[in-house]
């Protein structure tokens, strides 16, 4: 859900490094009675990588925000002496319960997110 932070994030506050890292698929098969029989984990392919990437750029779009540039993992720093990031979501969540704005992906939550991380951003 909060795959659109990072665009609306002040820029003082986020930076990017390199995405070098593997993401791993883990697959359980159960019996009919609901008990493991066997779990398989593997590294995620390049198409199922890529079906991933397509899967988040739908979310951001409904979000009005364009897609996210590959290869790169998001570092947040808390703003507006918040203490981490999730006094950060908290606050946005209460925010948007205040004005009545549902906390879903769409772009009256985005829009919330970005006059409210701008505005603790300047505080």
């Amino acid at each position: 859900m909060w795959v659109f932070l990072p665009y609306v994030w002040p820029a003082e506050a986020r930076t990017w490094v390199p995405d070098r890292s593997t993401r791993w698929q883990l697959d359980t098969t159960l019996d009919a009675a609901g008990r493991v029989l066997d779990v398989e984990c593997r590294p995620l392919s390049r198409e199922e990588k890529e079906t991933q990437e397509q899967d988040a750029a739908a979310d951001l779009a409904l979000a009005g925000v364009p897609p996210r540039p590959r290869g790169r993992l998001w570092l947040l720093r808390p703003v507006g002496g918040l203490e981490n990031l999730a006094a950060v979501l908290e606050h946005l969540c209460a925010a948007a319960e205040a004005r009545g704005v549902d906390t879903g992906l769409s772009v009256a939550f985005t829009e919330l997110c970005a006059g409210e991380l701008a505005a603790l951003a300047g505080s």
